[in-house]
């Protein structure tokens, strides 16, 4: 409505200009002695006439002067003395800045609609260019395409959310970091509880991210530094089949005789319960989070794949530092949280493997 209403006004500017620079050229033909040639005249005789209506010969003004103020100039219609072509200089003078500022005006309304969806194209053929020189999987760069493309229409990413929170007032940027805190708190559950300062904190530093069917999401034994929360779709989880803890980390167990080993550990019954097991987690669900923290797991101890197009928002090992720093208690209770897990898996606290 409000881009109508602009638009409505510029065109009334337009025309209001036209109106009284063709009703300033009508009245000079209307000062002229009938013997006089004038614009008019020169243009058809026949309007001069006493029974011509008034108003056919304004038409014929407004659309010089309509003409005149648009720079389209058709030559239709011409001055024929000095007088008139005085008057024709001061038209094209305030007809073009009427003109020009006009233009002005519906360019900064079209690049006001359009701005994002300008700097999403400039950034994605950004990105289209790097990977034409870097990648030829024609897969992984549809792959690639679409996190970006997915990332950016559902994050702040596209508008540089944090630099321009960083540079609000604190009064400012905590009351949008309370209004993200709504959105934040029916996309994941796992952070409700929390003020909601720190959830829209905590939110607007996720990345979002998403998978189609079948697509395999990480792998037993991978270093992992991703947490994922699910949003929506569905995924499978493969607890890992053996493990031998070695040292600080541990390493999938490689034969049968490493499994035997494994099976007469400290933990063991509870991983031989889950051993071959699958279990399918779908929105509200996280996983990964154990990785977080590489003193407690730095290996995946499952394989996790995509059953549906399922999109989540990440959290990774680096940011995970960053809100150390500024919401300690969210970090400690998810480290506790992971703490749970993983000595539910046997995976922490270490211990050397029997021999």
């Amino acid at each position: 409505m409000k881009a109508f209403f602009v638009i409505f006004k510029n065109c009334f500017q337009m025309v209001f200009v036209a109106h009284v620079l063709g009703c300033i050229f009508y009245y000079k033909i209307a000062s002229d002695t009938p013997e006089e040639i004038n614009w008019m005249t020169s243009y058809d005789p026949k309007l001069v006439l006493e029974d011509t209506p008034a108003f056919e010969r304004y038409i014929v003004a407004f659309y010089w002067a309509l003409v005149t103020i648009s720079t389209v100039g058709y030559g239709d219609i011409l001055p024929t003395n000095h007088t008139e072509r005085i008057l024709n200089i001061c038209a094209l003078l305030i007809g073009g800045l009427c003109f020009a500022f006009c233009l002005g005006m519906l360019q900064t309304l079209i690049g006001r609609g359009g701005g994002t969806d300008h700097i999403f194209e400039q950034k994605m053929t950004s990105v289209k260019q790097y990977l034409s020189f870097r990648v030829s999987n024609q897969t992984f760069v549809r792959k690639v395409l679409r996190w970006y493309g997915n990332s950016w229409r559902t994050s702040g990413l596209l508008y540089s959310e944090l630099d321009l929170l960083q540079d609000m007032p604190a009064d400012l940027s905590n009351g949008i970091y309370k209004m993200i805190a709504g959105q934040a708190k029916k996309a994941i559950p796992l952070l409700q509880g929390f003020d909601d300062h720190s959830i829209g904190y905590i939110f607007s530093r996720l990345k979002s991210h998403s998978f189609d069917a079948d697509d395999v999401i990480y792998e037993q034994r991978e270093v992992g530094s991703t947490m994922y929360c699910i949003t929506a779709g569905e995924v499978e989880i493969d607890s890992m089949k053996a493990r031998v803890i070695e040292g600080h980390a541990f390493a999938l167990a490689p034969d049968e005789t490493c499994w035997k080993q494994f099976v007469e550990s400290p933990g063991s019954q509870v991983l031989a319960g889950l051993h071959a097991n699958t279990v399918e987690a779908g929105s509200g669900n996280f996983f990964g989070e154990c990785n977080l923290f590489w003193d407690i797991c730095k290996y995946r101890t499952e394989s996790v794949k995509a059953t549906t197009i399922t999109t989540c928002f990440t959290l990774d090992r680096s940011t995970l530092l960053e809100l150390g720093e500024t919401v300690p208690e969210f970090v400690a209770q998810l480290r506790d949280l992971c703490l749970l897990r993983a000595q539910y898996l046997g995976v922490y606290p270490p211990k050397k493997s029997s021999t």
